[in-house]
């Protein structure tokens, strides 16, 4: 038996609004490389794949491409959790100092 999709999921307005959030947060995360961002385009790509109302390419990008962001993710992350950290050469200077 399949499932009976309510109405308003099969809107094509809110798939558009979807994709339009989502282009919006991957200019917002190319200002800033927030990893917060990232996860959240990862998170509209991945709605965007499954929203009947997208068509098949679209769906079909949107999923290679949230795990794309899956990896900008990642590396937003280390990259922010390496700007917390002190470097090498800080920690040396404070040992000889």
């Amino acid at each position: 038996m399949s499932r009976s999709v309510p109405e308003e999921e099969c809107d094509p307005q809110v798939a558009d609004r979807l994709l339009a959030a989502t282009i919006y947060l991957m200019s917002c995360h190319a200002r800033n490389g927030c990893p917060r961002l990232a996860c959240m385009v990862g998170r509209h790509l991945e709605a965007i794949s499954h929203h009947p109302a997208a068509g098949a390419l679209v769906r079909d990008t949107c999923r290679q491409l949230a795990a794309a962001w899956e990896s900008v993710r990642v590396a937003d992350e280390r990259r922010c959790e390496e700007a917390q950290s002190p470097s090498v050469l800080e920690t040396l200077r404070r040992i000889v100092h």
